[in-house]
């Protein structure tokens, strides 16, 4: 049997946990807050929660069978971004190629080009996307290229802002169209649709938007300070007078904005768009999925907002932030956003 504490005993064990609450509360709510304010570089590790990267532990990704790939029809190979770092990129296809020639001859053979863009944390080797290449080959027949921006994967560098996302986002888009591709589709998961969103408006401004017949967004936000104020991270300091020029102010101190909702809303052309949301998704609340859909139908009016069309996974099937690669009307709508752009490309 435990012996009893004695009074004095219990007072002092009281007092101890009293002081370890009182220092971990002064901890978050003011030592935390202060460093951030002191140096808000600190949230584009944040954002891109890409600290861990180590690349001595790197998987090899030429090791498709590792990720369950099939080695006759998956390529690992590697573009130089405008700082000459190493960016590493996945070919899939659904038929076995021999040769690079091969691979890129396939490009070229009329059936769509998706490029995928992933969020943050993970690589393009991770599992819900590997799963998603797979049903994406079988239900769509399409070609998808996948690329690891700078510090991600096996891919060089370290991103340090937005703007260093969209360039290496754009260094697979020059690749693809510089082949000859003239049909593509650009996918983006989590923060990866801040990336595509923010590339398709830069291809519109300079006259390069044609290529692409359709944007998928997967678990989107409507902009990135939003997308701060919702997220489960900030839970503990929204209703304190210091969250906004702390937290979501200093984002966009370290040149991070991702409007993805302005950014698409100012297209040369309204290219359609495809938002899908699982209702449990709890990194980013699907009321931000809606909330981009919302702005997206006002800003383009009219006939225009049947080219956005809504995706609401239900909560009862746990798809949460990840798992939309397991419900099947995903494939369906995308194969509806392909057969209804067909003839617009063709045109």
């Amino acid at each position: 049997m435990q012996t009893p504490l004695l009074p004095a005993q219990n007072m002092a064990f009281i007092g101890r946990c009293f002081n370890f609450l009182i220092w971990f509360l002064v901890s978050i709510y003011v030592i935390v807050p202060l460093i951030v304010y002191l140096y808000p570089g600190i949230l584009t590790s944040v954002v891109f929660f890409n600290l861990y990267y180590c690349p001595h532990f790197s998987r090899n990704f030429s090791d498709f069978k590792h990720y369950g790939l099939s080695p006759n029809s998956t390529r690992n190979f590697y573009l130089a971004n405008s700082l000459g770092h190493k960016l590493g990129v996945w070919q899939l296809e659904s038929e076995p190629c021999s040769t690079q020639t091969e691979f890129e001859a396939k490009l070229l053979d009329g059936r769509p080009v998706l490029l995928y863009y992933h969020g943050n944390a993970l690589n393009r080797g991770g599992h819900h996307m590997v799963d998603l290449y797979k049903r994406l080959l079988k239900e769509n027949d399409v070609h998808i290229l996948a690329l690891d921006y700078r510090g991600y994967g096996d891919s060089e560098g370290l991103l340090e802002t937005e703007i260093d996302a969209v360039d290496d986002a754009e260094v697979l888009f020059n690749y693809v169209t510089k082949s000859g591709v003239k049909r593509l589709y650009l996918w983006g998961h989590s923060l990866g649709t801040g990336v595509v969103s923010h590339l398709a408006k830069r291809l519109s401004d300079s006259g390069r938007l044609n290529p692409i017949a359709g944007l998928v967004l997967e678990s989107p936000f409507n902009n990135i300070r939003d997308g701060v104020r919702m997220h489960h991270f900030s839970l503990p300091y929204r209703l304190l007078p210091y969250f906004e020029p702390v937290f979501v102010d200093g984002v966009g101190k370290c040149g991070i904005r991702f409007d993805s909702d302005r950014n698409l809303a100012r297209l040369s052309s309204p290219v359609p768009v495809l938002i899908i949301h699982a209702q449990d998704d709890r990194v980013v609340p699907i009321e931000l999925g809606r909330q981009l859909r919302d702005y997206l139908n006002t800003a383009r009016g009219g006939a225009d907002i049947s080219a956005v069309r809504f995706l609401e996974l239900p909560a009862n099937k746990g798809y949460k932030h990840t798992r939309a690669v397991d419900a099947p009307e995903v494939y369906v709508e995308f194969q509806r956003l392909i057969e209804t752009t067909r003839v617009i490309v063709e045109l």
